[in-house]
């Protein structure tokens, strides 16, 4: 997902931020 990242842009980020509040 990190990798996935910077290529997505920020559509990963977001996805990133919903798995961290996932996570918690």
């Amino acid at each position: 997902l990190i990798l996935k990242l910077p290529l997505w842009g920020q559509p990963s980020d977001q996805n990133c931020y919903d798995d961290s509040v996932y996570w918690k």
